[in-house]
């Protein structure tokens, strides 16, 4: 099948498979960890500690926050650590030494040791509750989300596959003796100040890729349009070019001999330019005028 249909196929499927995966997220994975989270709260509130402001629970980690403090220092972090096999897991409890200061108020302070008082009383208890109770729910959720996006990162990595087909077919036209390229322009702006009111246009040079010949700083040619005088059938034959440089007034066309690595490294950067960067470019500058020119208004 031509490679053209498979990728629109493939670009059409992963528009359906990322829809599905941001809703089963949204709709599905969020609410059933708000609610487990909320379960979780109750559990401490009810069997722990009173009164505490927030918890936050991860695939590895439940973070407590006795006030409603929540940076840095200010809350106590029950982990799981294991391998990344899961062997040999264990619980640990990171924890901040607060200070009580007589010069000011430290009812925080004295909410967050009472909270790490009771929560380390209970430290078996909770690490009992977490791994056969909340860890399995908090997994099954996570391996549910993470089945939906493994989808698009195989979608995905088909797509560049595809794609790279499609380059390296397209780029063995310009390894033909005749093959003649010219280079899309290269987008930019200018602006114009008149009535205390700026006007911005978008306007077109051309576009030069650099060819480089040797290893020297200097050893590389501005390219605007070139033609492929000779493609030798040898590995190490060089490639003759004609070339003209753009954005100068010198018309002359010019004639390079280049060795096949560097001249498929140009040929690279030339089909991306050709194939993407141009009209990424073009709508960058499309984008930035309509911004300014609303933003100025």
């Amino acid at each position: 099948m031509n490679n053209n249909i498979v990728l629109t196929a493939l670009q059409s499927q992963l528009e359906t498979i990322r829809t599905s995966a941001v809703e089963h997220e949204q709709n599905v994975y969020e609410p059933a960890v708000a609610k487990l989270t909320d379960k979780i709260k109750k559990y401490f509130e009810t069997y722990i500690v009173e009164g505490l402001h927030n918890i936050i629970v991860t695939s590895d980690c439940i973070r407590i926050f006795p006030s409603d403090i929540e940076t840095y220092g200010n809350d106590i972090t029950i982990y799981y650590r294991s391998s990344w096999q899961k062997e040999n897991g264990y619980f640990e409890t990171s924890s901040y030494r607060p200070d009580l200061d007589s010069r000011e108020s430290n009812d925080i302070t004295i909410k967050y040791y009472k909270a790490m008082s009771a929560i380390a009383s209970a430290f078996t208890l909770i690490c009992n509750e977490y791994k056969t109770k909340w860890m399995p729910v908090f997994d099954k959720l996570k391996a549910a989300k993470e089945q939906k996006y493994s989808e698009i990162y195989s979608i995905e990595r088909e797509i560049r596959r595809v794609e790279n087909e499609i380059a390296e077919t397209a780029k063995q036209a310009y390894c033909q003796s005749g093959f003649e390229c010219t280079l899309k322009p290269y987008a930019n702006y200018e602006s114009n100040y008149d009535n205390n009111e700026t006007a911005y246009t978008k306007k077109f040079t051309e576009h030069n890729i650099r060819l480089l010949y040797g290893r020297g700083r200097w050893d590389y040619y501005y390219i605007n349009s070139f033609k492929v005088i000779s493609f030798p059938k040898a590995k190490h034959g060089k490639v003759v070019l004609e070339y003209k440089q753009g954005g100068t007034s010198d018309d002359k066309k010019h004639t390079v001999e280049v060795n096949k690595t560097r001249y498929a490294e140009f040929v690279t950067e030339v089909y991306h330019w050709q194939t993407s960067r141009a009209e990424e470019r073009e709508a960058d500058i499309d984008e930035r005028i309509t911004r300014w020119s609303k933003a100025d208004a």
